[in-house]
C-alpha cells in the first residue's frame, strides 16, 4: 500500500456503544466495505470483516478488565445519540504478525475520543485505530477479470 505522509486526515463521525463492558464507536458500515475493497485488491485476496462491524474500539475487557459501570453509564446517557467527530488516516497498515492472522487498519485521532479514553482511564487514544479486514479464518483468492 501507498506510504502515508501523515497530514493528509479524513473527517467522519459515529455514535458511541455502550453495552456489555465494552465501548465502542459505530461507524458505517459502507466505510470498512469502501476501504476493504483495496485491501482485496492489493492483495489479491477475499478478506473477511471485523467480526463486530465497523466500530473503534475505546474499550475491551479482554485488553483493558471490568469496566467501571459508573463511567460507563455516564458516557452512555451524556453521549446518547449524538454524534462523535473523528479523523482518519487513509492509509490501510498492515499488522498483527504476532498473531495468526493479519490485521488491516486506519490509525484515527479524536479530541472526543481521546477524553473519553482519559474518563475511561485507559492509553487507548494513542493507539486508535479502525480495522478495516483480516485473515482470520483463512482467505481465497481474488480474481478481479479474466483476459480475453
Amino acid at each position: 500500500m501507498a506510504k502515508s505522509s501523515n497530514s493528509y486526515w479524513l473527517k467522519s463521525e459515529g455514535t458511541l456503544l455502550v453495552n456489555h463492558n465494552v465501548i465502542r464507536l459505530i461507524i458505517s458500515t459502507d466505510f470498512i466495505k469502501y476501504y476493504k475493497t483495496f485491501v482485496d485488491k492489493e492483495y489479491k485476496i477475499f478478506s473477511n470483516t471485523p467480526a463486530h462491524g465497523a466500530h473503534i474500539t475505546l474499550w475491551n475487557p479482554k485488553i483493558h478488565g471490568s469496566l467501571d459501570a459508573k463511567k460507563a453509564k455516564f458516557l452512555k446517557d451524556f453521549y446518547k445519540g449524538n454524534k462523535i467527530s473523528f479523523e482518519y488516516d487513509p492509509y490501510i497498515i498492515e499488522g498483527g504478525y504476532n498473531k495468526n492472522f493479519q490485521n488491516f487498519f486506519m490509525k484515527v485521532r479524536s479530541i472526543t475520543l481521546g477524553g473519553i479514553c482519559n474518563i475511561l482511564g485507559n492509553d487507548q487514544k494513542d493507539r486508535l485505530h479502525i480495522t478495516i479486514a483480516n485473515t482470520k479464518g483463512g482467505v481465497k483468492p481474488y480474481i478481479w477479470f479474466k483476459k480475453p
